[in-house]
């Protein structure tokens, strides 16, 4: 199922008029790969890697009044306008053949236009969405601290993701981001010369929202100048204890896919 949501309210077309009958753009987002080449040797220096923009273009079979069918199009997908794209996917389980387990992931999108052909005999219509975050979203989860305030259990059935944090002036978190991993890899930071003990600030390693601070009545003050480990900032997939001596608090992420 596909839904779109444009200022507060949840849009999903009358199948009475038009039915979906294809997606393209649901899969995994292009990853770009950026060189540069070596002035004097063979190859290239690996630069950089970032997942491209994603376009998804939704094809409707038009089933009802032709006229009505694209003006509910234009109502639901509204040129120039922003929104959030729901998709709900099924997936059958094994053990209860027909017992159907939906996902309901979101991305923001922006409908960029919409073509219909009025002379074709059958009609079908496109609708072309741009999305410039390319991640497909999941269920966001708040994992509370255990065994004396000293581990987060995190599940996570997506792909590795940033967080927030409730954490004290100073300390560490940390965590084995594989199975095999020998050791735990660590995120540290020591603002007690600045900070009173009973400080709690927020951690956070989200994708553009890198940062350690505390925010009072609106504002932020920033003391990411004082975290002096960079060796852990994602929740992997699968179920992972991330291990603190500074836990004040509750741990945030939400599950992200690059396709479905």
């Amino acid at each position: 199922m596909i839904s779109i949501a444009f200022r507060g309210e949840t849009r999903t077309v009358d199948e009475s008029l038009a039915v979906l009958i294809g997606a393209e753009g649901l899969d995994a987002s292009a990853v770009e790969a950026q060189t540069e080449e070596y002035a004097s040797i063979d190859g290239a220096r690996l630069a950089g890697v970032r997942a491209s923009r994603r376009d998804v273009r939704l094809r409707y079979a038009v089933v009802g009044d032709p006229e009505d069918a694209r003006q509910e199009l234009y109502r639901i997908y509204e040129p120039k306008t922003s929104g959030t794209l729901y998709v709900r996917t099924a997936k059958r389980s094994a053990t209860a053949p027909y017992d159907v387990v939906p996902r309901a992931l979101t991305a923001e999108a922006v409908a960029a236009d919409i073509s219909f052909d009025p002379w074709a005999r059958s009609q079908e219509a496109e609708v072309h969405l741009v999305c410039p975050d390319p991640w497909l979203y999941g269920a966001t989860k708040t994992v509370e601290l255990t065994d004396s305030n000293r581990q987060w259990v995190c599940e996570n059935d997506g792909m590795a993701v940033g967080f927030t944090a409730e954490v004290g002036r100073s300390g560490y978190v940390r965590t084995k981001q594989t199975a095999l991993d020998g050791y735990e890899k660590r995120l540290s930071w020591d603002a007690s010369s600045v900070l009173s003990s009973d400080a709690v600030l927020t951690l956070d390693t989200r994708d553009g929202h890198w940062g350690l601070y505390i925010e009072e009545d609106g504002v932020r003050t920033s003391y990411i100048q004082y975290i002096t480990e960079w060796g852990f900032d994602t929740i992997v997939h699968g179920r992972r204890a991330v291990r603190t001596t500074a836990g004040k608090g509750l741990l945030t992420f939400t599950e992200r896919w690059l396709g479905i």
